[in-house]
């Protein structure tokens, strides 16, 4: 995420139209993506330490095929509002 506040800057300069919509994708993307694997968030990793601590274990796999199913549509709404967003800007 960190890698990417130059690179919208630099857009801003020559589109400052966009600005507002481009920190949102990079929040969004960052938040919603890091809940692809159990290292992806602070949350994920508490989640699965609270779940083994109620005798359920799960693995880095099976939080893998719920996490990127929940991520990836959760990416699609985002990207959906975004688009709605750009289309009313524009």
């Amino acid at each position: 995420t960190i890698t990417m506040i130059p690179i919208i800057e630099i857009i801003n300069e020559s589109n400052p139209l966009l600005q507002n919509l481009l920190w949102w994708a990079l929040a969004l993307g960052a938040c919603l993506g890091g809940n692809i694997t159990i290292i992806g968030a602070s949350a994920n990793i508490v989640s699965i330490g609270i779940a083994k601590k109620a005798g359920i274990n799960i693995s880095f796999i099976e939080f893998m095929k719920v996490g990127a199913i929940i991520s990836i549509i959760s990416l699609l709404i985002a990207s959906i509002y975004l688009i709605i967003r750009i289309n009313i800007m524009l």
